[in-house]
């Protein structure tokens, strides 16, 4: 369903919002999606007060149309790595796409980077040939410049600030050591 925009409002994930965000635009489709977005939004709740998550939510003329989800580099759960940056971790205005609705959610991003004194705002788009999700072309024409590639990954970097490095993805050191005739079990920590 796509509906024209006349009106967009854009502010901080309330609590009338929270199905329409933890539901990821599928209210109500399925009892599945309902239980899912249930411990969404438990998680929500976590991670804004743990991991400093914050989420802006779209409105036009009052019905829900997007949503964007950003955290300070240093605590994102995905990556990618840096310092005194905002990440971008999910984007979706898919339902008005081509009426301002993302652009707006981006530059609500912007500012609550700015606002939290960060340097900069990255974000890890695809280029994929029948996805919807993150497409790398948008994050370009927000201008935003891809700083590393990753087969169809491309992480886009836009800064606020000269003294600031780009992020990077988190690159592994981890090697898979098989040993003949045994199973291998290797163990991660934090």
């Amino acid at each position: 369903m796509r509906f024209k925009v006349s009106k967009i409002e854009i502010r901080d994930m309330q609590t009338e919002d929270e199905v329409f965000v933890g539901s990821c635009t599928h209210v109500n489709e399925t009892d599945e999606w309902n239980e899912v977005c249930k411990r969404r939004i438990e998680w929500f709740h976590r991670m804004y007060d743990e991991k400093g998550l914050r989420i802006k939510v779209a409105l036009v003329d009052g019905k829900h149309a997007g949503f964007i989800y950003l955290y300070p580099i240093e605590t994102c759960p995905w990556g990618p790595v840096g310092k005194d940056l905002m990440v971008i971790t999910c984007l979706d205005a898919e339902k008005v796409k081509g009426q301002g609705v993302g652009k707006a959610l981006m530059q609500a991003a912007e500012e609550e980077a700015k606002k939290q004194g960060k340097k900069g705002i990255c974000v890890v788009g695809f280029y994929w040939e029948d996805m919807w999700f993150m497409p790398a072309e948008f994050f370009k024409k927000m201008g935003y410049e891809e700083v590393q590639r990753k087969d169809n990954a491309a992480l886009f970097f836009k800064k606020f600030s000269d003294d600031i490095q780009p992020p990077r993805f988190y690159e592994s050191a981890y090697e898979y050591k098989p040993i003949p005739g045994k199973v291998v079990v290797d163990l991660f920590c934090t």
